[in-house]
């Protein structure tokens, strides 16, 4: 099959199952190889700023870590529960920063988006301020510089593109952070396990080798 099967995957920086879904993605990525393209989408959990009470956020993220929380679904992200630091505001600057790295530097695009998810649930950064994002973009291998002026620059235009593709995913069916559609036909909502993914994209490439086959032979014929 020459045309790879699309995964757009809408997701939020802010959003624990989006990070264990961020590591499904990159295990499909290496198993599927060139037969699938995974495109990333902003889901906006927080639009707009505004003050977290440190208390009730601390209390929040103990269920990062409890018996049915994200972490007992993917042993590779690391979830702690936060301490004293400024929590991100909210979804917009960490969105659009992951825009701007990809625009600068697309080989460390999907570095950058690891990054940021362990920034937030890991070192506890606060991924809303413009400074910590380009203190991680620079621990990414992008130039700091042409990041800051890139999102001082074109930050709003940006910004409402993350928008854009918020209200393009609701109308696909993305109603939840994370989920991922195929070929802008089949929304998959949450962080499913890997099996789950397979499964289903085996079974569109099987239909499309088939397809593709009856079609060869047809001509042939």
């Amino acid at each position: 099959m020459n045309t790879p099967i699309r995964l757009a995957v809408w997701s939020d920086f802010l959003c624990p199952w989006c990070y264990v879904g961020a590591f499904r993605m990159a295990d499909i990525e290496r198993q599927y190889g060139d037969r699938v393209d995974v495109q990333w989408k902003s889901h906006v959990l927080r639009p707009a700023a505004k003050a977290r009470d440190i208390e009730r956020f601390r209390e929040y993220t103990t269920l990062w870590t409890a018996p049915a929380g994200p972490a007992a679904y993917e042993a590779r992200c690391e979830f702690r529960t936060w301490g004293g630091e400024p929590p991100p505001t909210h979804s917009i600057p960490a969105a659009a920063a992951a825009k701007v790295v990809y625009e600068l530097a697309p080989e460390q695009a999907a570095p950058f988006r690891m990054a940021l998810f362990r920034a937030y649930f890991t070192e506890h950064r606060t991924i809303s301020d413009v400074h910590v994002l380009a203190e991680i973009a620079a621990e990414c291998d992008v130039d700091a510089a042409a990041f800051r002026d890139a999102m001082r620059e074109r930050g709003a235009a940006v910004a409402e593109q993350v928008f854009a593709e918020h209200n393009e995913g609701l109308e696909l069916g993305a109603h939840a952070a994370p989920t991922v559609v195929l070929n802008d036909a089949l929304p998959i909502p949450g962080a499913q396990d890997l099996d789950t993914y397979t499964r289903i994209l085996d079974r569109m490439l099987a239909r499309a080798a088939g397809h593709a086959t009856s079609e060869g032979g047809a001509a042939s014929g």
